[in-house]
């Protein structure tokens, strides 16, 4: 029940960037540094993190999101932050293979 008030609730812009704040500085900011790659704000960045985990994740992710919220102090705070971790890490890869690739067009264009 915990996961699917999760996904209700951190689907919205300001719940998700409340949640974001609450877990700490340091994640804020790392959020933060994600959204404006994407050139959104960091309410919108979790939420769209939290809405696209939902539509896509496989069986086994939602286990390992129930199992990591099992036994939480803040289990809804430990979903969000696992879901945007995961958000800014696919995002990190495919930022890094879009430059990577835009750098080898340049290369291959100054031939």
């Amino acid at each position: 029940m915990l996961i699917k008030e999760l996904i209700i609730t951190c689907s919205h812009d300001a719940v998700a960037e409340a949640g974001v704040i609450s877990i700490g500085p340091a994640f804020h900011a790392r959020v933060a540094r994600a959204a404006n790659h994407e050139n959104m704000r960091v309410g919108a960045y979790a939420a769209r993190a939290v809405r696209t985990f939902s539509a896509e994740a496989a069986a086994a992710d939602w286990e390992e999101l129930r199992d990591l919220c099992a036994h939480e102090d803040m289990p809804i705070l430990r979903g969000l932050h696992h879901i945007v971790e995961r958000a800014i890490e696919r995002d990190s890869e495919d930022w890094c293979t879009c430059v990577a690739g835009m750098e080898n067009a340049a290369r291959h264009a100054a031939v």
